[in-house]
């Protein structure tokens, strides 16, 4: 059986011819490459790079490549053809005009779902993300554009999320439409990776060195780009590691047609190859998701139908290995938007993968709902869960984030819940898929508080208790404004009621800290701000006596825990 991947094909009549719409997508003026079956030569050979991703060396990597392309010429030449270098225009320049690091430096700060939401910058923000490392902890991200110029900054917490700090920032030579960080941690040498879109259609990518902050190199990808998104592999070395691209390239009959491309082994995602076609479609919008062992996930909407679209990759962002291009909901039944995809940690066939979009029904003007739509092993995407509209709202921009661990099935995603006459604030509210729901719809943001929905609340996960985490803005006039953070753990859940009737003293404390409570307390622990468990009482007791002459100074976490509830509580060792 054969698969189509259409190639980019001149189109000399553009000007004079216009485009035509019609109700697939597929633009005019493309032919497409027929892609032969595999011969067991070529089998052998996406086995064998398989392993390699994983077991092998940069440079056996490479050559596997490079075996592959061979292979395909003695097939297909046209199919061979796909394996390439991005080709640049040679007056692309490098877009940083700047860059700084910054020494760790602020004043501890605790906050929780319950609590104040932490402010880490005062000022605009035009677009936000965030990216957790646990060994290095979590970065976020924010940027803001003045006088055609974009400057990047990006925050470090190394508390799980209690305090946070400058630490490094650059200035671009255009404004940003859109930016997203990667952190490459593991084995071996480590980077931030900030991978930007400019105004002027320039994508690229800045890197630091993780340990350091100090800024390592610049690189750009491509041109002619107008939307993109970003994922990356997990081996346990870093020089094996890769990032994976889908975007949207301003090019074809209608304007924009979606793109891959891939870095390579042992570039630290600088160095790009493979870019192509790979839809022949009109698309707007799109999204894209590393599952395991190869497997890629892409979402996009019709630019001329509106149709939510689904791409499968079996092998790296292969060109010749995506799957034929998938309609998952008419544009004509469903208005789609701002589609995101997360696949859990499983390999294809086992794979477990969401699609998460705001819908309405098409041709209203209708409040938007969220549609939830599942991928289970070889099946298509089927619709799964859909949003309950509720008086008064309207589901704004979402986020997905997967923690990169084998086999892990949770998925963080983050929305905007939005008011349609006013009657609340903008809220960034926080979802889980547990691997078969979408559970703990939770708000986040302080409720007093309106937030922007020109882009989605930032999610990730907490590095010592692996719990949900999110950056957002507040809104002045008609920007984003003061980039916030907010967290939630089960350490910082407090019962107000139960909290009432403990006391504890002294704190700060020296020697000695003395609890009572009313009611009888099960179990005493003490935790440090990442979450380390340093000290516990277990005794069923109404009073309670803590030795803190081992401990160092600092601030402490004091939960305290009882038959039906638990209280947590800042303690200052002296």
């Amino acid at each position: 059986m054969k698969r189509e991947i259409l190639l980019l094909m001149t189109f000399c009549m553009f000007s004079a011819l216009g485009w035509s719409q019609n109700n697939n997508d597929y633009t005019d003026g493309f032919q497409p490459i027929e892609i032969p079956e595999r011969t067991p030569a070529l089998e052998a050979l996406y086995a064998h790079g398989k392993y390699l991703e994983l077991h092998g060396t940069v440079s056996e990597i490479r050559q596997n490549r490079i075996d592959i392309k061979n292979e395909w010429a003695t097939i297909s030449p046209e199919v061979a053809a796909l394996y390439k270098p991005i080709e640049l225009p040679s007056d692309v320049s490098d877009f940083v005009l700047s860059s700084n690091h910054y020494e760790e430096g602020s004043t501890p700060t605790i906050n929780s779902w319950s609590e104040e939401d932490l402010l880490l910058r005062d000022g605009f923000v035009d677009g936000i993300d965030i990216d957790v490392d646990q060994a290095h902890g979590i970065f976020v991200m924010g940027y803001e554009n003045s006088t055609g110029l974009g400057d990047v900054f990006i925050y470090k917490s190394n508390d799980n999320g209690g305090s946070f700090f400058l630490w490094a920032d650059a200035q671009l030579n255009a404004n940003i439409v859109k930016a997203k960080i990667i952190s490459l941690d593991g084995g071996g040498e480590e980077y931030l990776l900030a991978y930007v879109l400019l105004d002027n259609g320039q994508f690229g990518v800045v890197r630091w060195n993780m340990h350091t902050g100090n800024l390592v190199d610049t690189a750009t990808i491509t041109t002619d780009v107008l939307d993109f998104s970003v994922d990356q592999n997990f081996p346990g070395s870093t020089q094996l590691k890769r990032v994976f691209a889908t975007y949207i390239k301003e090019e074809g009959s209608c304007g924009s047609v979606i793109y891959s491309a891939r870095s390579t082994s042992g570039s630290y995602g600088m160095e790009w190859v493979d870019e192509h076609n790979i839809y022949n479609t009109c698309s707007i919008e799109n999204d894209i998701s590393y599952g395991r062992v190869g497997a890629i996930y892409t979402v996009f909407i019709g630019f001329t139908t509106g149709n939510l679209y689904a791409g499968v990759n079996s092998d790296y962002n292969d060109p010749a290995s995506w799957q034929p291009r998938e309609t998952v909901e008419e544009g004509d039944v469903e208005e789609s938007k701002n589609p995101v995809v997360a696949a859990t940690k499983k390999s294809l066939g086992i794979d477990e993968v969401i699609l998460i979009t705001q819908s309405r029904d098409a041709g209203t003007s209708n409040a938007f709902s969220h549609f939830r739509y599942n991928r289970e092993g070889e099946s298509d995407f089927f619709l799964d869960q859909e949003g309950i509209p509720l008086p008064n709202n309207s589901v704004g921009p979402m986020d997905a984030w997967v923690r990169r661990a084998p086999e892990n099935e949770i998925i963080r995603t983050s929305y905007i819940s939005e008011s349609t006459n006013n009657s609340f604030n903008a809220r960034a509210r926080s979802y889980t898929y547990d691997g078969d729901v979408l559970t703990d719809n939770e708000a986040v943001s302080d409720l007093d508080f309106e937030i922007w929905n020109g882009f989605a609340p930032a999610i990730a996960e907490t590095p010592a208790d692996n719990a949900p985490c999110m950056v957002f803005a507040r809104v002045n006039g008609t920007r984003g404004y003061g980039l916030y953070f907010n967290r939630d753990t089960e350490l910082l859940s407090v019962d107000s009621e139960n909290a009432n009737r403990i006391d504890y003293s002294p704190n700060p404390a020296q020697d000695r800290l003395h609890i009572t409570s009313i009611q009888q307390m099960e179990r005493i622990v003490l935790y440090t701000l990442t979450g380390q468990k340093v000290k516990e009482f277990s005794q069923t007791t109404t009073e309670a006596t803590l030795d803190m002459q081992d401990l160092a100074a600092g601030l402490y976490l004091m939960t305290v825990y009882s038959a039906d509830s638990n209280a947590t509580f800042k303690i200052v060792k002296q």
